[in-house]
């Protein structure tokens, strides 16, 4: 029974190996594309980590509805009086305002959605959502 098996099964090989070696190919190159692509999730964690870290993103972010004023700082202290106030770290206010910004060339006018943010620079400021430069220089207290 198996050696009959066994020529059928080359027999079929004989008639078909161009289909088998397509077939193969394809599995193979499947399987390195596989392999490849999972092997970045690792890399781009452990990157998406570090940048996260050197910024010291924000965890929770909390916003006014549009158009409402408040005195500066009164917005920690109200975030610290909630029932998660103590488990708060650390909070910065920003001003967040949208504007207009004129990309206009010589031959065409271009208005831009924008959106203007205000950063406390005293003391090397920001300390949530740092200013990262990889090349140049970031705002300082003199730039105010």
């Amino acid at each position: 029974m198996l050696s009959l098996l066994l020529r059928w099964s080359v027999r079929d090989f004989r008639s078909r190996w161009l289909h088998i070696s397509l077939i193969a190919l394809v599995v193979a190159v499947g399987t390195g594309m596989y392999a490849g692509l999972m092997s970045t999730s690792n890399w781009s964690e452990l990157s998406y980590d570090a940048s996260y870290e050197l910024a010291n993103m924000h965890d929770l972010r909390v916003q006014l509805t549009s158009g409402s004023l408040t005195e500066s700082g009164s917005l920690e202290e109200a975030v610290r009086a909630t029932s998660i106030g103590g488990r708060i770290a650390d909070a910065e206010e920003r001003l967040l305002v949208p504007i207009q910004v004129d990309a206009s060339n010589g031959t065409r006018s271009i208005l831009v959605r924008g959106v203007l943010i205000g950063v406390p620079l005293a003391d090397d400021g920001p300390d949530i959502d740092r200013l990262v430069a990889t090349v140049g220089r970031t705002l300082v207290a003199s730039d105010s």
